[in-house]
């Protein structure tokens, strides 16, 4: 969530010891995360994705990891990437409603959404409902591990 990754990338990496790792492990969070995509999933995505994009973050800093690594003066990292994904009752909605109302605060600075549009005690469940309605799953957001020496 910095809104000069590399920079921030080359600050680390200035604390490494030489020969030393420098590994990273950022998100994809415009990744789908249901399938099928409900109409409040894609609302309440859209709103996050929104807020983050009007504060500077970047949103997709996983799959720019290889780039950014080559960008802070370091060698190309190796990447891995995973994820997780489960539908019926066990599915994580309520992970990801717990990060989109984390990020309440930021969508109503940019009047991107308000609290209420939002209602975070009762999120987890209707995203919940939702995907049980349409017999779909809830899909973690990609995570990307990189890692290289320096």
């Amino acid at each position: 969530y910095l809104t000069d990754p590399i920079a921030g990338l080359r600050e680390a990496a200035a604390r490494v010891r030489p020969g030393g790792l420098v590994c990273l492990h950022e998100t994809d969070l415009e990744y789908l995360p249901a399938a099928p995509m409900t109409p409040l999933w894609a609302e309440i995505q859209g709103s996050f994705v929104l807020a983050l994009e009007k504060a500077g973050i970047a949103t997709r800093m996983g799959p720019a990891l290889y780039s950014a690594f080559g960008a802070a003066g370091l060698a190309h990292p190796q990447l891995l990437v995973e994820t997780f994904a489960a539908g019926g009752t066990e599915a994580p909605a309520w992970a990801w409603a717990n990060v989109f109302s984390a990020a309440v605060p930021l969508m109503e600075r940019f009047g991107v959404s308000t609290r209420a549009e939002v209602d975070p005690p009762t999120l987890a469940h209707r995203l919940l409902a939702e995907t049980l309605e349409h017999d779909g799953c809830v899909i973690g957001p990609p995570m990307t591990g990189a890692w290289a020496r320096t």
